[in-house]
C-alpha cells in the first residue's frame, strides 16, 4: 500500500483540490470503549422481501442527524472506482481489515478499488491519527466548504449549511469530558462533477473496534447515509454492534447498485426499482 507523503500534504489536498460544491454526508460515530465483543445473530432470511425493501428506502433516503425534507432527497452512489490515499499511521493489521472490506465491496457490487501515494489522485482520503490531527484535517474540509458557490451546479442530494464547525465542538466536549475516546466519521461531497470522501479514525483503537469503523464508514459513504434503529439486523442501527456486514446489508447495498438504479433518483422511483429486483438478490 502506498501511503501519502510528505506530512500536511494532506490538508493541502482538502483545501485546494476539494472545492467543494456541496456536503452531502457527515456522520460522526463516538465509540464507547465497550464495545461488544460478540455480534448479535444476524437473522436476514427471516425478513420479507417488503421489509427488506422498507430498511433500503429508510437508509438511503435519510441523513442521521439533519431535518432535511424527504422529498428533498435524491438517491446518490459512486460511478467511478475507489482511489484511495492513506494517511500514515495505517498498520499491516489494520490494512488487512481495510483491504478485506473493500474486497468484500468489490464482490457485492463491483466497485474497485485502488491505493494512492498522492492525494491530488485520490477521491478517498482515510485518516487515521489522534484527535488533534483528525481536527486539522476538519477546520481543511470546513475552509474549504466556506468557498463553495451554492449556484454552482446541481448535485444528487440535499443541500445543508455547513455541519462541520459544530462536529468539530461536539468531539472536542465529548472527548474533553471523557465521555467518549473514540471517534470514527467520514464526509461525503460532491466536487468537480463525482463523488469525494473524507475518512477519519482515532488512532488506538482495539482492532475489533477498528473493523467496526472502516465496515460502518466505508459503506455508509457509498450512498446508504442514514442510521434507524428500527431497521435490524445490520451495521446501520446503532443499537446494533456488528462489525461485518450482515445479510440485509448485503442486499441494501446490492440494490443501491443494481443497474437499474440511477443516481437522483426519488424515493418512489427507486422503491419501484427495489421491489422489482429484490427477489434476485435473496436467491
Amino acid at each position: 500500500m502506498r501511503m501519502i507523503e510528505p506530512k500536511g500534504c494532506l490538508q493541502q489536498a482538502l483545501q485546494s483540490v476539494w472545492l467543494i460544491t456541496l456536503v452531502l454526508l457527515l456522520i460522526l460515530q463516538l465509540l464507547a470503549t465497550n464495545v461488544a465483543a460478540k455480534s448479535p445473530e444476524d437473522f436476514s432470511d427471516s425478513l420479507s422481501d417488503e421489509e427488506v425493501v422498507e430498511n433500503f428506502l429508510k437508509i438511503a433516503f435519510g441523513l442521521e442527524g439533519a431535518a432535511i425534507p424527504e422529498e428533498a432527497f435524491r438517491l446518490f452512489r459512486w460511478e467511478s472506482d475507489l482511489n484511495i490515499a492513506v494517511a500514515p499511521g495505517i498498520t499491516p493489521k489494520e490494512t488487512e481489515i481495510l483491504t478485506a472490506h473493500l474486497d468484500d465491496l468489490a464482490r457485492l457490487i463491483g466497485l474497485a478499488h485502488r491505493f494512492e501515494s498522492v492525494p491530488l489522485d485520490a477521491n478517498v482520503i482515510l485518516r487515521i491519527g489522534p484527535l488533534e490531527e483528525l481536527l486539522l484535517d476538519l477546520d481543511a474540509l470546513s475552509n474549504a466548504y466556506a468557498k463553495w458557490d451554492s449556484q454552482e451546479s446541481w448535485a444528487p442530494g440535499p443541500v445543508i449549511p455547513n455541519p462541520i464547525p459544530m462536529l468539530r465542538q461536539v468531539i472536542v466536549r465529548e472527548h474533553d469530558a471523557g465521555r467518549f475516546q473514540r471517534i470514527c466519521l467520514v464526509n461525503v461531497f460532491w466536487s468537480r462533477g463525482e463523488f469525494r470522501a473524507y475518512v477519519g479514525i482515532h488512532n488506538g483503537l482495539t482492532l475489533d473496534q477498528f473493523r467496526h469503523c472502516v465496515v460502518e464508514e466505508f459503506t455508509q459513504m457509498l450512498g446508504l447515509m442514514n442510521d434507524d434503529d428500527t431497521v435490524r439486523p445490520s451495521i446501520f442501527n446503532d443499537r446494533n454492534e456488528f462489525d461485518s456486514l450482515t445479510k440485509q446489508d448485503e442486499w441494501l447495498l446490492q440494490l443501491l447498485y443494481d443497474p437499474v438504479m440511477e443516481g437522483g433518483m426519488t424515493k418512489a422511483e427507486a422503491k419501484r426499482v427495489a421491489q422489482s429486483v429484490i427477489s434476485h438478490y435473496r436467491k
